[in-house]
């Protein structure tokens, strides 16, 4: 498990989602049948209302250089299966395909509503390449990050909380449950007009996926945030 900002232990993370619990299935099941959806996007032309997306990936691991690969994202709001004892809540999927790279990815922010987990939020995280993916595959994510203007070069605010891989291609992100924390990621999920997930290739190479709100990102948010308000 690593650390994606500060928190404290992961044991009830991986526990309760990953390892060997129903829970964990059902997401992992729920996952792939989604990203299914992202898959035909990569054969074709981004719809409309996509909004814009980037790779960027280092092109020396020992400097600076890189090349960046155009891309979309296409924002949506699922409806969650209500939990025992918990109101029907909703997800924000964010859809994102970099075409030239073959790459698919499937991020989907879902609110908490297990109380013996210690996160508010989780985001999954899959990942779709090719068998010749000359980054040999997603060794790891070392955060996700979300910055005020997605044409500020500047690194961006790193959510707080924890990254664990389920297998391979699909990670979980726990966002912490610390009163400070929980705070700071609500700002960041609310405010920020991009969204980064900061990845670690097979080869050691280091990549940015950054993906913005727009308009459509924003009102998928809005709409979110404003049903788990309730």
């Amino acid at each position: 498990m690593d650390r994606a900002g500060p928190t404290h232990s992961a044991e009830g993370l991986l526990i309760m989602i990953v390892a060997s619990s129903a829970a964990g299935v059902c997401r992992l099941s729920a996952v792939l049948a989604g990203l299914a959806l992202v898959l035909v996007a990569t054969a074709h032309a981004s719809p409309a209302w996509a909004e814009n997306a980037s790779l960027y990936e280092q092109q020396d691991t020992n400097g600076p250089q890189g090349k960046v690969y155009a891309g979309a994202v296409t924002w949506s709001v699922e409806k969650e299966p209500p939990a025992a004892h918990a109101k029907p809540s909703l997800a924000v999927r964010g859809d994102i395909v970099i075409p030239e790279r073959h790459m698919a990815v499937s991020w989907v922010l879902h609110r908490n509503t297990d109380r013996s987990l210690p996160a508010t939020h989780t985001i999954d995280v899959m990942f779709k390449l090719p068998p010749d993916f000359p980054g040999r595959g997603i060794a790891n994510v070392a955060g996700i990050t979300l910055k005020p203007n997605p044409n500020d070069q500047a690194r961006g605010t790193p959510l707080a909380g924890l990254v664990a891989k389920v297998v391979d291609g699909y990670f979980l992100f726990g966002l912490s449950a610390l009163a400070g924390d929980a705070r700071l990621n609500a700002d960041l999920l609310r405010d920020g007009r991009a969204l980064e997930i900061l990845m670690i290739y097979g080869t050691g190479t280091r990549a940015i996926l950054t993906f913005e709100k727009g308009a459509s990102g924003d009102q998928a948010f809005k709409e979110a945030l404003a049903n788990w308000g309730k």
